[in-house]
C-alpha cells in the first residue's frame, strides 16, 4: 500500500492481516506487534491512518465466511501503533475527530484495490510488449526478404 503497510490473506478472503513489513523480524511470517492487526474483516485506508473491524476469534471462524466483527481499530502508519475500540460508534467518533468520514469495506475489496503495483504493470507490459515487438520485427524482416526475392525473380525473368 502507499503507506508502506501490507495486506495478507491466507487460505480465505473474508479476513486478513494488516502489518508493516519493515518492522517484522522474519520476512516469512508476521509476528504480533503494535503495528500489526490480525483477523481484519473490514478496512479503510485514509492517508497515514488505517481503520478497520476485527474478529478477535478469527481462527475459530476460519473458513466459515463469517462476518463477525467484535472490535475496531485505528492504525497509525506514521507512529506504527494502533488503538482498539469496542464499538463502531467509538471508532467513528475517533475518525471524525481526525477529519475522516468512516466507510469500512470488506477486506478483500481493499486488498483488490491495492493488489497490483507499478512492478506488476511493468512486468505485464514487458511480458506482452517485448514478444509483440519481436514478432513485428520478425514479420517486417520476412516481408522485406520476400519482397526483395520477388524483385530478384522478376529481374531474372526480364533479362
Amino acid at each position: 500500500m502507499p503507506n508502506g503497510y501490507a495486506l495478507l490473506m491466507i487460505d480465505v478472503t473474508d479476513q486478513g492481516t494488516v502489518y508493516n513489513p519493515a518492522t517484522q523480524i522474519d520476512s516469512s511470517s508476521v509476528s504480533t506487534r503494535d503495528d500489526a492487526v490480525f483477523g481484519v474483516r473490514q478496512l479503510q485506508v485514509d492517508r497515514n491512518l488505517i481503520y478497520g473491524g476485527q474478529d478477535t476469534k478469527s481462527f475459530e471462524h476460519m473458513g466459515q465466511e463469517s462476518e463477525v466483527v467484535d472490535r475496531y481499530f485505528e492504525l497509525d502508519t506514521t507512529h506504527h501503533t494502533h488503538w482498539e475500540f469496542d464499538s463502531y460508534d467509538a471508532l467513528q467518533s475517533r475518525a471524525s475527530s481526525r477529519g475522516v468520514a468512516l466507510r469500512l469495506r470488506p477486506f478483500y475489496e481493499v486488498y483488490s484495490e491495492y493488489r497490483f503495483t507499478a512492478f506488476d504493470y511493468t512486468a505485464f507490459a514487458i511480458l506482452i510488449l517485448v514478444p509483440l515487438a519481436s514478432f513485428l520485427v520478425l514479420v517486417s524482416w520476412i516481408w522485406r526478404i520476400r519482397r526483395s526475392g520477388l524483385r530478384m525473380s522478376q529481374e531474372l525473368r526480364l533479362s
